[in-house]
């Protein structure tokens, strides 16, 4: 698990691959939650992380767009 969470988070940083990250990440954060849960610990941080994630995949990662180049 945590070999694909850090694979989740060098996506993450990706301007071109964040979004395939962040899916990436809110998929093992669930897992983790999952699994935190069975053994009867409660683990809000991982619902902030997950929600924070989903907010980059839902309005898109990287940066803004500068247009199409225009020749001077």
């Amino acid at each position: 698990i945590a070999g694909l969470e850090a694979i989740g988070a060098v996506l993450f940083l990706l301007p071109r691959v964040s979004r395939a990250g962040a899916l990436l990440l809110v998929a093992v954060i669930g897992l983790a939650f999952v699994a935190h849960s069975l053994r009867g610990e409660w683990r809000p941080d991982l619902a902030i992380y997950a929600a924070g994630a989903w907010l980059v995949y839902a309005m898109g990662g990287g940066w803004p767009s500068r247009g199409p180049a225009s020749a001077a």
